[in-house]
C-alpha cells in the first residue's frame, strides 16, 4: 500500500458494517476515490465530522486493491448550514450524486470540483437569492464539462433559428415546432426559458443573479436538465426525487 494525500469533497457516505463507513471523495489530485473509514460510526471517532456528506477536507489515505483506506483528515469546510435546511440539503445532495454518477473511479475534473465547491458555498452563505438558479447553473455547467453542452441557439435537427421551442433531452438541445413532432423525449419551453438557459451557459458562476422566472418555472427547467444528464450518464439520480418532494 502507498500513502497518498488529496484535498477532496465527500460526495457520498454510507454505513459499512457495524463501525465503519464507505465514503466517495471527489479530489483535485486523484479524481474520484472510494475509501473505507475505519471506526467512523463511533461517536468518539475523529472521522465523524470529516466523513459527512459535503465535508471538504485534506485527506491522507492508503491505496488498496479495491478501496482506499482513510488514515487521517483535516476539515477545511463543512458547509454545515446545508444540513439544517431541507431544501438546500436536497439540492446539495442532488449535485453530489450527479457528480458521482458522471465520473468513474480515479477520473478527475478540477473544473467540476471547483464548480460544486463554489455553488455549495453560495448556497451555504445565501449569496444567490435563488437556490434554483444555483441548481440550474450546476446542471448546465456540468453538462458542458462532460462534453454535452446543450445547443440553445438553433434547432438541433434542422438548424432553424426560430421561436416556439421544445427541449429534447436525448438530442441535447432545442428543437423547433416542426422537428419536435418526430421526437418523443422532449418538453415545451418558452423563449424566456431558452434565453435564461443561454445566460446560465455563458455566464461565469460569479455573475449569477436573480431571474424573473418563478421557482416553478425554474424547477421545470431543472427537470429537463436532469433528464438530459440521466440520458448521458445512463443512471437515474434518485436524489432528484427527494429534491422534488422537498421543493
Amino acid at each position: 500500500m502507498s500513502m497518498e494525500k488529496a484535498a477532496g469533497l465527500v460526495i457520498k457516505s454510507v454505513n459499512y458494517g457495524e463501525n465503519d463507513k464507505i465514503i466517495t471523495l471527489f479530489t483535485k489530485e486523484s479524481g474520484k476515490i472510494t475509501a473505507i473509514a475505519k471506526g467512523a460510526r463511533n461517536p468518539k471517532s475523529a472521522y465523524v465530522g470529516v466523513t459527512q456528506l459535503f465535508s471538504y477536507c485534506n485527506f491522507v489515505y492508503y491505496t488498496g486493491r479495491n478501496f482506499a483506506y482513510l488514515n487521517q483528515a483535516e476539515l477545511i469546510e463543512s458547509f454545515h448550514k446545508l444540513r439544517n435546511d431541507l431544501d438546500k440539503l436536497s439540492k446539495g445532495a442532488y449535485m453530489a450524486e450527479a457528480l458521482n454518477q458522471a465520473y468513474e473511479e480515479y477520473e478527475s475534473d478540477e473544473s467540476a470540483l471547483r464548480l460544486i465547491l463554489n455553488l455549495l458555498y453560495f448556497m451555504n452563505e445565501g449569496l444567490v437569492q435563488s437556490d434554483e438558479v444555483i441548481l440550474l447553473a450546476f446542471q448546465i455547467k456540468l453538462l458542458g464539462y462532460l462534453g454535452f453542452a446543450p445547443n440553445l441557439k438553433k434547432c438541433q435537427i434542422c438548424s432553424k433559428d426560430d421561436s416556439g421551442w421544445w427541449f429534447s433531452w436525448d438530442l441535447g438541445g432545442l428543437v423547433c415546432q416542426d422537428c419536435s413532432k418526430s421526437n418523443r423525449q422532449k418538453s415545451k419551453i418558452t423563449d424566456e426559458d431558452a434565453e435564461f438557459l443561454r445566460y446560465l451557459q455563458d455566464t461565469p458562476i460569479s455573475g449569477l443573479k436573480k431571474t424573473g422566472l418563478y421557482p416553478k418555472e425554474l424547477m421545470h427547467l431543472a427537470v429537463i436538465l436532469n433528464k438530459t444528464l440521466e440520458c448521458h450518464t445512463g443512471k437515474r439520480n434518485r436524489s432528484f426525487e427527494f429534491l422534488l418532494n422537498n421543493n
